[in-house]
């Protein structure tokens, strides 16, 4: 879970001791800040992923539209805004927690299966 246990990061301290406690809790402490920072960046990685998508997306339609009447690139256009739309149903499925089990099952599905073939 963490790049460096508890005991490494005692260990890099100078002058701590293996045994103690004052060290082991510091570094429990910096794990923990280490975590939530690192939990931050992943979101906005994942955010602007996201919108990175979206917009690609939404620039792909603009550039297929057609001036004149031409049935393949209104078609084009068509398949772009059906991407556009799944695209955005996925993410919001993602952001409130409720994404496809079938296709990128999560720790918390597998919890709620393992648990339901004990019983």
């Amino acid at each position: 879970m963490y790049a460096a246990t508890p005991a490494e990061r005692v260990a890099w301290e100078a002058g701590a001791e293996p045994g103690n406690g004052v060290a082991t809790v510091r570094a429990v402490k910096l794990q923990h800040k280490d975590m939530w920072l690192a939990d931050r960046y992943f979101q906005r990685a994942r955010c602007a992923y996201d919108v990175g998508i979206l917009a690609h997306l939404s620039g792909l339609a603009v550039l297929l539209v057609p001036g004149a009447v031409n049935g393949g690139q209104w078609a084009a256009v068509g398949v772009v805004l059906l991407a556009i739309i799944f695209e955005a149903i996925w993410i919001s499925s993602l952001y409130h927690g409720r994404g496809p089990k079938w296709f990128v099952p999560s720790y918390r599905h597998a919890r709620m299966a393992l648990h339901s073939e004990v019983e």
